[in-house]
This record gives C-alpha cells, structure tokens and sequence, in this order.
C-alpha cells in the first residue's frame, strides 16, 4: 500500500527534530561535568557519524532510512517494465542506490549545516562592515 501523505511528512521531519533534543541532552550534560564539553564543541560531527552509521545499517539490512523504517515505509526503485496487469514493477535498490541515499541523507545536511554556520559566523557579525556583508539594496 502506497504511503500516505502523514506518514511521509511524519518520517521526513522525524530526524529533524532529534537533532535539536540530542544537542540539549548534551548541553545539559556538559553544564553537570566539563568532559561533556568536547562532545558539545563538535556535537554535528558526531552526530552525523553516528547518524551515519544508524542509517547505513538500516539501508543495507531494512532497504529504508531510519525514519522510513520507524513509520513502515520502504525504499524501492521503479524499473521501465510492466507486469501482466499494466503495474510497474520496482525492485529492491542497489549498492549504488544506497550510497546516493545515505549521501542524501547524512553528508548533505551535514554539509549544509555547515555551510549555514560559516554563513552565520561571516555575514551576521554587527561590527562587520557593508563590503563583506551581503547588501539586498545595493
């Protein structure tokens, strides 16, 4: 049965929102003892490693991210050809597949996360001036 549109809302918003509570677990940990400190300097990192890791384990044995397995949802890729009723035929992804998905899903929002933090540090500083900062009205 196809999925429904809650159930896709629901699993793509589900590791979104485990960031955020993993980070505050954390924070509140390294306030309570200072070896917590190094995990909380490079928290994104070790969060997508570990990330990394869950989802790989979960393409290679479920053929599904982490979230998609949480809700039921599976990941299959649809071939050229048809069965005798007119239905297109899908077929379990391969290994290229699974890497193009688990860059997807771990290495671009690492790298956009990234991206947005150097992006904060460079242009949202008040003392910079108007020729590094970004100028709409220009």
């Amino acid at each position: 049965a196809k999925p429904s549109f809650f159930e896709m809302i629901a699993q793509h918003t589900l590791v979104s929102t485990l960031r955020p509570g993993f980070r505050y677990l954390i924070s509140v940990l390294a306030l309570r003892d200072a070896r917590w400190d190094v995990i909380v300097r490079n928290f994104d990192f070790i969060f997508h490693t570990c990330l990394g890791f869950i989802e790989s384990h979960y393409l290679e044995y479920k053929n599904s991210s982490f979230a998609e397995n949480f809700y039921g949802l599976k990941r299959v890729k649809k071939t050229s050809s048809f069965d005798t009723d007119g239905k297109p035929i899908y077929r379990e992804l391969s290994k290229t597949d699974k890497l193009w998905s688990l860059f997807f899903l771990v290495i671009f929002p690492y790298a956009k996360i990234k991206m947005d933090q150097y992006y904060l540090r460079k242009f949202s500083n008040p003392e910079s001036t108007s020729e590094t900062s970004p100028n709409i009205n220009r």
